[in-house]
C-alpha cells in the first residue's frame, strides 16, 4: 500500500477548503516544494476552510536537495530484490515438502508389504498382530504443506500482487530463523511455515491445517 504524499492529501482533502497551508519546522512554506513527500500530519484547522499540512525535517531536506526520488527508488529496488529472494526460498520449500512426500510414499509401500507379511504369518500361526503405519497420514499432510507453499510461490511470482516491504522482511526473517532451530544450528523446516507465510500475505482460508497432526505422526 503506497503512502500519502502532500499532493495526495491536497487532492483528497483540499477540494472543499479555501486555503491549504504547508508548514516546515513551524514556519509556513510553499506547498510545491514538498508535493512528493509524506507529511508528518495534516488536519482541517480551527480556521474556517483551511487545510494544514506539516512536514518533517528529514523528508523536507531530501525533497529540497533532490535525493528523495533516488532514495525511494533505491528502497523499492531493495524490496523487489528481497521479494525475489523470498520467492526463491518458497520454491525451495515446495521442493522440500515434495521430496519428503516421495520418501514417505516409498516408506509407506515398504511398510504395507511388511504388514501384509505379518498378517499372513499371524493367520497361519493363529497369533494376533496389531500394526500401525503413519505413512498415509504423513503423505497427505506433506501434500497439504506442499500445496500451501506453492500458493505462496504463485502469489509472490505474480507481480500484480502488492507485497509490502514489512511482509517481505517478515517472510525472509522466518526463513532465516529456520537456519538455527535445530541442534548444532541445523536447518529445521516447521510444517506450519507455509501456512504462516500465507497468513502474512492474507491468503489464509477456511481449510483446516493438518500440520499439527502430521507433526505428531512422524515423531
Amino acid at each position: 500500500m503506497s503512502k500519502l504524499t502532500v499532493e495526495d492529501v491536497i487532492s483528497i482533502y483540499g477540494k472543499k477548503v479555501k486555503e491549504v497551508k504547508v508548514f516546515y519546522e513551524g514556519k509556513r512554506t510553499e506547498a510545491d516544494k514538498y508535493l512528493q513527500i509524506e507529511p508528518v500530519a495534516f488536519a482541517l484547522a480551527d480556521e474556517q476552510d483551511v487545510l494544514r499540512i506539516y512536514v518533517d525535517h528529514t523528508s523536507a531536506a531530501a525533497s529540497l536537495d533532490g535525493t528523495l526520488q533516488d532514495k525511494q527508488e533505491e528502497k523499492e529496488q531493495e524490496t523487489q530484490e528481497n521479494r525475489k529472494r523470498a520467492l526463491k526460498r518458497a520454491r525451495n520449500l515446495v521442493y522440500c515438502f515434495a521430496d519428503f512426500m516421495l520418501k514417505e510414499e516409498e516408506k509407506g509401500r515398504r511398510e504395507k508389504e511388511e504388514i501384509e507379511k505379518m498378517i499372513k504369518e499371524a493367520e497361519n500361526s493363529g497369533r494376533v498382530v496389531c500394526a500401525v503405519s503413519c505413512a498415509e497420514n504423513n503423505i497427505r499432510c506433506m501434500h497439504d504443506c506442499m500445496k500451501a507453499a506453492n500458493d505462496v510461490v504463485d502469489f509472490l511470482a505474480n507481480t500484480e500482487n502488492v507485497v509490502e516491504e514489512w511482509q517481505v522482511a517478515a517472510i525472509n526473517a522466518m526463513f532465516d530463523a529456520c537456519k538455527d532451530m535445530g541442534e548444532g544450528h541445523e536447518v529445521v523446516i516447521p510444517y506450519d511455515l507455509p501456512y504462516a507465510i500465507k497468513g502474512l500475505l492474507l491468503q489464509w482460508d477456511s481449510e483446516k491445517s493438518t500440520a499439527g497432526i502430521m507433526l505428531e505422526a512422524i515423531k
